[in-house]
């Protein structure tokens, strides 16, 4: 599947980092937001990893894929936590966060 590679997108309440676009609206997008441990402000990367997931919720950068006709059930989302060479990511498919009701604040 081909897709399309935006860095540091803009969306309807903020910057997302990275977006995929599939170039045939029947594919799936992604979204992808990078964070770096801040040890002053979260106790370990699993809630670095949350803060990246929230912030791809909140700010709803899902829209940006759904205005060029990319169904909810179609997009993906990551959240990568850093801290030096150690790397944690989670996500799924938007669809899994949003009927569970998550809630990562």
């Amino acid at each position: 599947m081909q897709r399309r590679l935006q860095w540091i997108c803009e969306s309807a309440f903020g910057r997302c980092d990275v977006i995929l676009e599939p170039l045939d609206r029947r594919g799936e997008g992604m979204i992808l937001e990078f964070k770096v441990f801040n040890p002053r402000t979260e106790k370990n990367l699993q809630e670095t990893v949350r803060k990246a997931v929230c912030q791809i919720m909140e700010k709803k950068y899902i829209e940006a894929l759904e205005t060029k006709g990319i169904s909810k059930e179609k997009i993906r989302i990551y959240g990568f936590a850093f801290c030096g060479k150690e790397v944690l990511i989670d996500g799924g498919y938007f669809c899994k966060f949003e009927t569970a009701g998550v809630s990562f604040t």
